[in-house]
């Protein structure tokens, strides 16, 4: 059930190879990221009806049957993670690497996914190539955009 976490080390290798090359970098969150994953096949998840629901529904006998995951259970950041790392690879043509699953790249861009939030380190036109793709997919809830290193 674990996702895969940003390792340090990449990060920092990630931030020094951006410098130094002095690509533009910004960073994404998606909005309600989990529900955008489905149910495995043959898997039931049901929660207590929540309150402020009319009293109609607020029977003991009552439960409502999830068709989505939301916070709070333990699969969720796994599929999620996967979820993505699949829209990253097949419709993005991302390369996933070896040694870090949580860094996807090509020769013009470098992606570090953390949990719903992504890190983007690129030259201008291939960061907001990706930001443009992303917005068709999903809700983006912040957008920090930064055009230049000052070192």
């Amino acid at each position: 059930f674990c996702s895969p976490t940003l390792n340090e080390d990449a990060l920092k290798l990630c931030l020094a190879i951006a410098a130094f090359q002095r690509r533009d970098y910004a960073t994404l969150d998606v909005r309600c990221a989990f529900p955008y994953t489905s149910m495995p096949k043959g898997t039931e998840f049901f929660m207590e009806i929540p309150e402020g629901q009319p009293n109609s529904l607020k029977r003991k006998t009552h439960m409502i049957q999830l068709l989505k995951y939301l916070h709070g259970t333990r699969e969720r950041p796994m599929l999620w993670f996967s979820w993505a790392d699949d829209v990253l690879q097949k419709k993005f043509g991302l390369t996933q690497s070896l040694y870090e699953p949580c860094l996807f790249f090509t020769m013009d861009i470098l992606i570090l996914m953390y949990m719903d939030g992504f890190l983007i380190f690129g030259t201008r036109q291939k960061i907001q190539w990706f930001l443009n793709k992303m917005r068709t997919l999903f809700e983006i809830t912040s957008t920090v955009y930064t055009h230049r290193w000052s070192l």
